[in-house]
């Protein structure tokens, strides 16, 4: 990509972020039950460029397409998509949701907590019988190596918050 924009003289560290938080969103913001497989990007010789993404339930053997435009996309954390084309398989968590910024904002005060106040409220975690999240289930070393990136870098965006590395979709959703 870096190439490719060189030669045209688009900015290829924008085309390559853009790249990396498209993934991101579709696989850590969207709890659907869906993996990202398949990630394309395609740019246009005058710099548009569009991300077809398609991710697998492997419960159910059903995929997913999520289509992303830049002449669409205002805001790549709220309402960001052109189109998410799949069969209804229930409710899903969606941070990029229009009514998700509560959320966002719940999740960067999170990120800006000392790591240690979260992993104390963490290790004290009770969940009811039924909730999918369980406590045995959160690995502390990782949520709190994750968080301590998190508050070094004294982030301020979502997608900040979206890009760090380690932050997969399983430790997003048992911050929440």
């Amino acid at each position: 990509m870096r190439s490719i924009a060189e030669r045209r003289g688009f900015d290829g560290e924008a085309l390559v972020h853009t790249s990396r938080l498209t993934a991101r969103v579709d696989n850590n913001a969207i709890a659907d039950g869906f993996q990202i497989y398949l990630h394309s990007f395609v740019v246009s010789s005058n710099g548009e460029w569009a991300v077809v993404q398609q991710g697998l339930n492997e419960r159910s053997g059903m995929a997913r397409r999520y289509h992303w435009h830049s002449a669409s996309v205002r805001d790549f954390v709220a309402e960001p998509h052109t189109g998410i084309v799949g069969e209804n398989q229930g409710t899903i968590m969606n941070l990029v949701d229009a009514h998700a910024q509560p959320a966002q904002t719940a999740l960067l005060d999170i990120a800006h907590e000392e790591p240690e106040t979260t992993l104390r409220a963490a290790r004290y975690l009770r969940m009811p019988d039924h909730h999918e999240v369980r406590a045995e289930n959160i690995d502390l070393k990782r949520l709190g190596a994750v968080l301590a990136v998190a508050y070094e870098r004294d982030l301020h965006q979502f997608a900040e918050l979206l890009l760090l590395e380690n932050l997969g979709r399983a430790l997003f959703s048992r911050l929440l």
